[in-house]
């Protein structure tokens, strides 16, 4: 498993340090390392094995490997509920009477922390826990591009709102909240790498999902790639149209061909991979077989 820190990571808890105090600057790093802990040693005793961890200032990103998510079901709600549960299981013990014995800048912050993360992650949109646990459950129900859409624009929008509440603030009582702006932003930029993460990681689910229904008149959407171009690159645009039209190079090419090449291979080269694609047959005439990654 690949460890991550982003530069703005550690900024921004050195910033915390300085700008504000010490205490608050461990405590938030406490409670960030903890939630995410228990997210990873939920799903190491579930069985599931995390491909990379990145820390943000505002949250750890887990990704999967291609196919492989953790995010689905029983297992995947308990895995995504893990985090929120130890930030509040982390209240309970810290308002018992042994906690008194912290020194209180410590222990008022900590408090803050923990109920600052539970509160935000529960919100159902993603990148948060709390739209994780509903794909989790609403992978079963619909259809896995329609969902990861919903909840990525709604973490947008959470994203949206928190900026101009801060904005308005700063207009209003001339104070600027910059952690609104910055937990705002963050979730702009994360709900829609987050969405790309979870259609990747429901890579086959995803492709099995868009065979083409040929008895059903669509618009096509056209799209231009180099044929150089990663095979990976084309996944977001298949998921946002109800049918594709590639043009590679000087060739154009269908989704269902394009479709072929990612069951066969998603780690491939455009031009390569759909060579071999014309060879690659249906399993049953139901569904496209694929090798493992």
């Amino acid at each position: 498993m690949k460890l991550k820190i982003q530069p703005l990571c550690v900024l921004y808890f050195l910033s915390i340090a300085v700008f504000s105090s010490i205490w608050t600057c461990v405590s938030a790093f406490l409670a960030l390392l903890i939630h995410e802990l228990a997210h990873l040693l939920a799903g190491y005793w579930l069985g599931e094995k995390a491909e990379s961890v990145e820390f943000t200032p505002f949250g750890g990103v887990i990704r999967y490997p291609f196919g492989v998510s953790a995010m689905k079901g029983l297992r995947g709600l308990a895995i995504a509920g893990a985090g929120p549960l130890a930030n509040y299981a982390m209240l309970w013990l810290l308002s018992m009477p042994w906690a008194e014995r912290l020194p209180q800048p410590f222990l008022q912050q900590t408090l803050f922390m923990h109920a600052g993360m539970l509160f935000l992650n529960l919100l159902p949109v993603l990148p948060l826990d709390g739209g994780r646990m509903i794909f989790c459950m609403g992978y079963y129900v619909f259809p896995i591009a329609a969902l990861t859409k919903a909840l990525s624009l709604g973490g947008m929008i959470v994203g949206t709102t928190l900026i101009a509440f801060g904005l308005y603030g700063a207009i209003l009582w001339e104070k600027l909240n910059l952690s609104l702006l910055l937990v705002g932003g963050y979730l702009i930029v994360y709900a829609h790498q987050n969405r790309s993460a979870l259609q990747l990681e429901n890579l086959y689910a995803l492709l099995q999902e868009r065979q083409p229904d040929k008895k059903t008149p669509v618009s096509v959407k056209l799209y231009a790639a180099a044929p150089e171009a990663a095979l990976l690159s084309f996944v977001d645009a298949i998921a946002d149209s109800r049918a594709a039209l590639f043009r590679i190079g000087e060739e154009w090419v269908d989704e269902e061909r394009v479709i072929r090449a990612l069951m066969q291979n998603p780690r491939a080269i455009a031009a390569e991979a759909l060579e071999k694609a014309d060879n690659f047959h249906e399993n049953d005439g139901k569904c496209l077989q694929h090798q493992p990654l």
